[in-house]
């Protein structure tokens, strides 16, 4: 099944995960809202943290420009010019191995099925 996908370093892939972190802070903005797979980036290598590795879903439900209060929420420093992608119900899968890409990808993984991640709409094709 074929899912969109973005790669983030951890802690903060694990932070979006357990809906700690509600936003995200990217140099460009998303049209897409609903269901993102989250996947671990390789580096930097912390112990404790799933790296290389795709570990939880959240649905992205807005995009704007960040604002100094958006510091925050998005657990980085304000970024002038920077777009926060507002993400909700952040919830964890089983880890699978993931190559990540530097913006937003699609995976096509076995193992992920509607039953097992819950997610209405997750699945852009069957």
């Amino acid at each position: 099944m074929r899912v969109r996908a973005l790669s983030v370093r951890q802690p903060y892939a694990d932070l979006l995960v357990q809906g700690k972190k509600t936003m995200e802070v990217r140099s460009y903005q998303t049209r897409h809202r609903g269901p993102l797979l989250i996947c671990s980036t390789a580096r930097p290598v912390l112990d404790g943290h799933a790296l290389g590795h795709a570990i939880g879903i959240v649905e992205v439900v807005g995009c704007r420009l960040m604002e100094p209060s958006d510091a925050a929420a998005a657990c980085a420093d304000y970024q002038p010019g920077a777009y926060v992608w507002i993400v909700e119900q952040g919830r964890a899968i089983e880890p699978f191995p993931v190559k990540g890409r530097q913006t937003q990808f699609e995976i096509n993984h076995p193992s992920l099925s509607r039953a097992e991640t819950s997610a209405p709409g997750l699945f852009e094709y069957d």
